[in-house]
């Protein structure tokens, strides 16, 4: 023991002679020494809290509150509707007052249960709504904000019961969730319709439904090319998804809530992805930017 104490007191002597001091643990014997293992412990809890990689964590029960509060608070705008419970949770139905003449626009979001961020989204949605008398001025809203709760639970794509809600949209595939609201809005009518979806891409991007003669770029007009899907490095063959122009692609996934709103002859039909690669503060920002275009456009169109 004496001699390895020597061999270290002789490696340590050149160190202090030299004008280095003393190592950080020596110095401060009790400290905790930020090893590389704690560091990426820590940063990884710094990208959680400011929402730098990945969808926010959304608790169903609080959205619920959040939700009952503003009803109760705003009885003159807004009108709350349980369409089913799926363990206990209800899936609600927010119908916001708006001007007589304008345009009805229908917002769907937490279809996928991980993609937590269009959930935010939707809620954010409706108090911008209950504030802004011009945005009421522009639309009559009606907004589904969290369609597969079990799911947002679980923090997965899928059901508890490990379906896709989104292919279930059709005949021979209805679940709960997807019966309930295709009741509700079955017969109605809307200028606009669009589910707000996360995509593990490199982009924001806009699937529509149907041809809607240059609607899509419009709207995708509100944001920076470079931060739509294939607007650095432009590629047609996106996987399941092909682009006509950077960020306005068409799929031919079946069963999904978007094919649904182009059963209901809705004028304009999309489904709008953020890119799950970004920060949660940069998908909210671009979710809401292309959001809000969606309607101005579509309510300014004639």
């Amino acid at each position: 023991m004496s001699s390895l104490r020597a061999l270290i007191a002789a490696l340590l002597l050149p160190l202090l002679l030299l004008g280095g001091g003393t190592p950080d643990a020596l110095a401060a014997p009790h400290a905790r020494a930020l090893t590389p293992w704690r560091y990426a412990r820590r940063a990884e809890r710094r990208r959680h809290r400011f929402g730098k990689k990945r969808d926010p964590r959304v608790n169903v029960a609080a959205v619920n509150r959040r939700l009952e509060r503003l009803a109760a608070k705003h009885p003159d705008l807004i009108k709350l509707t349980a369409l089913t419970h799926i363990d206990g949770d209800p899936i609600y139905r927010v119908d916001i007052s708006g001007d007589k003449q304008a345009k009805r626009m229908l917002v769907t979001a937490g279809v996928h249960g991980n993609e937590t961020t269009g959930v935010v989204t939707a809620m954010d949605l409706i108090e911008r709504a209950v504030r802004d008398g011009g945005l009421r001025g522009r639309a009559q809203l009606t907004v589904i904000p969290l369609i597969n709760p079990s799911g947002v639970r679980l923090g997965q794509r899928y059901s508890r019961n490990r379906k896709d809600v989104n292919r279930t949209f059709r005949p021979g595939q209805w679940m709960a969730e997807s019966k309930a609201v295709a009741a509700s809005i079955a017969g109605e009518r809307y200028a606009l319709a669009i589910d707000l979806h996360g995509a593990a891409k490199k982009g924001f991007f806009l699937i529509r439904g149907k041809e809607d003669r240059g609607m899509s770029s419009r709207i995708l007009s509100a944001m920076s090319t470079g931060l739509l899907l294939g607007g650095r490095r432009f590629s047609a063959d996106q996987g399941e998804y092909r682009l006509d122009a950077p960020g306005a692609a068409t799929s031919n996934n079946p069963g999904t809530l978007k094919g649904f709103f182009v059963e209901q002859n809705a004028d304009y039909a999309y489904t709008l992805e953020y890119s799950r690669h970004l920060g949660v503060s940069q998908q909210r920002r671009g979710l809401m930017r292309l959001l809000r275009s969606a309607i101005d456009n579509v309510a300014a169109h004639r």
